[in-house]
């Protein structure tokens, strides 16, 4: 009876066992069950997580949200602290991509877009929508961004991480 009881104990604790490594491999492939790491945005749409009806598009997977590539007329890549950032120009439009270093888990890049009504000066606000809050320290995952708004090919544009401009200029 001891015996019985001791085995029961060993299957239970190898079973609990191989539910967490299962669950582990889950989350460390963004919860893909196929076993196939999703880190792009054409991997994430394959394999028919939700994507948005935008431009760029974005396909998101818990959270983690990829954004569409897309090849430009021309581009200018910005290089700062937090990551390279890609300012482009395609059929009428600017388009702002990019991957940005997360300090933290809490950090969440948001863009505000600012316009003048002759299209002359387009500006683009790159900030942290959770700066006040308190977080873990522990290091964030990059962080996908992008936006795109109507624009011409005399536009200036002004690109600001964090209030620092990265980018004066035109493309």
């Amino acid at each position: 009876m001891k015996h019985a009881k001791t085995i029961i104990i060993i299957v239970m604790l190898a079973i609990a066992t191989g539910l967490f490594m299962f669950s582990k491999k889950v989350l460390e492939n963004g919860n893909n069950l196929t076993g196939n790491v999703i880190e792009t945005f054409e991997a994430c749409k394959n394999a028919e997580y939700p994507v948005t009806i935008s431009y760029p598009a974005k396909c998101n997977i818990d959270g983690k949200i990829f954004v569409q590539r897309i090849k430009t007329d021309y581009d200018k890549t910005i290089h700062t602290k937090k990551g390279d950032i890609t300012l482009g120009f395609k059929d009428g439009k600017a388009i702002l991509t990019g991957v940005l270093q997360r300090s933290t888990p809490c950090v969440d890049w948001k863009i505000k877009m600012t316009e003048y009504s002759d299209k002359s000066k387009l500006e683009f606000d790159i900030y942290d929508s959770n700066k006040e809050t308190a977080c873990i320290q522990s290091l964030g995952e990059p962080q996908e961004i992008g936006i795109s708004t109507a624009s011409s090919e005399d536009t200036t544009y002004i690109v600001m991480i964090e209030e620092d401009v990265a980018f004066e200029g035109k493309i």
